[in-house]
């Protein structure tokens, strides 16, 4: 993939620390922002909150016992919702105290690192206009109205979507550095690992675009898969799934809460439950016209589908809209996967756009059609 485009994949990033630190500035002040006017303001839990953050007492309660038979047994169990989400509520608990706006803290903190994660998978997509692109992305991220509500509520939205995001970081950065060493492949597989265990149907999803992708990449040819690299990615999943699935009805029970779970009233079956996800992106982003910039992304990455981690970035939301839209569980915020790969797309996109035009040259093309009509 590199080989096509040695220019666009060789070329030195820019320096991007001040510009990090300028992310990271606005990430902490949009975080405190959505804490002190949505969180402390709402006192009204969701129904899946009061669910996540009983998980995340009981957790915390086996800590402060040193019961660790009741923590081993109270992980191994949770199924529908992953632990980990639990295991970062006990941290703050045990820091701070119990309360909703404590629970609510960690997907605030999630949402804080969420813009400077896809900073950098930009950074790592576009090396010639990194800072640009990178930052368009994040600022995409902190603006968005999907992820700002969801920021604000103790779910597993933005805690998978980080772990998510990160995970596609890492895949970026291998597929941007081939020389790196195989053994580096052991993050892409721990990533998926920590994904699942935010959030599985994410976690799936990961795996799946990760296969398609690596498919793709020997065309088709599954013998030639067989690399050190791909044995070290799938070492910790093979690892974690003798684990966790060790309890055999363990499963049934994944596949009952991935397959055969069903949410959604009427609007999500029959023909108006395939403009489910569609309206639902177009709520998520603020309008129709910022829906329609956002799967312009999916343009640039045509554009630049050679270069390493364009093609994974773009099968993200593509796979994920054609899995949920026969899926006949539909919950909105389930598509929220899709923004950011369409993020740093779009940034990608724009920032080498815009570097690439020149008004004298646009001029000098358009001079002779003007001067004819005239």
């Amino acid at each position: 993939m590199s080989k096509d485009e040695p220019e666009e994949t060789s070329a030195r990033s820019e320096p991007s620390a001040p510009a990090l630190a300028a992310v990271l500035a606005a990430s902490a002040v949009c975080g405190w922002l959505v804490f002190s006017h949505l969180v402390l303001r709402d006192d009204t839990p969701l129904w899946d909150e009061l669910a996540h953050a009983l998980q995340g007492a009981l957790i915390a309660h086996d800590l402060r016992e040193l019961d660790w038979t009741a923590l081993l047994l109270d992980t191994y169990t949770q199924v529908y919702w992953p632990p980990l989400h639990s295991w970062a509520l006990a941290g703050v608990f045990l820091v701070a105290g119990e309360s909703l706006a404590v629970a609510r803290v960690v997907s605030v903190l999630a949402y804080v690192l969420l813009a400077p994660t896809l900073f950098l998978t930009g950074r790592t997509v576009a090396p010639r206009h990194s800072v640009l692109a990178g930052s368009i992305a994040a600022a995409l991220a902190l603006t968005s109205p999907g992820l700002i509500i969801s920021a604000a509520q103790s779910m597993l939205e933005l805690p998978g979507l980080l772990a998510l995001s990160a995970s596609t970081l890492v895949y970026s950065w291998l597929e941007s550095h081939p020389e790196a060493s195989p053994r580096a492949h052991i993050l892409l597989g721990l990533g998926a690992v920590l994904t699942f265990l935010v959030k599985s149907n994410y976690g799936v999803l990961l795996v799946i675009v990760i296969v398609l992708a690596k498919l793709i990449e020997v065309d088709f040819r599954i013998r030639r898969l067989a690399t050190k690299q791909n044995l070290y990615a799938a070492l910790p999943l093979a690892v974690f799934s003798v684990v966790w699935f060790a309890y055999p009805p363990k499963v049934m029970w994944t596949w009952n809460m991935l397959v055969n779970s069903s949410w959604g009233g009427e609007e999500a079956r029959g023909f108006s439950g395939l403009l489910y996800f569609p309206r639902a992106i177009v709520n998520f982003s603020g309008s129709h016209w910022m829906a329609v910039v956002l799967w312009a992304g999916l343009i640039f990455a045509w554009q630049a589908r050679r270069r390493p981690g364009i093609a994974f970035l773009a099968m993200l939301p593509l796979v994920l809209l054609l899995i949920g839209t026969f899926h006949h569980t539909k919950i909105p915020r389930h598509i929220l996967p899709i923004f950011p790969p369409l993020f740093v797309l779009v940034g990608m996109g724009v920032a080498e756009g815009g570097r690439s035009f020149d008004p004298a040259e646009a001029t000098a093309r358009w001079r002779p059609l003007v001067c004819s009509r005239e």
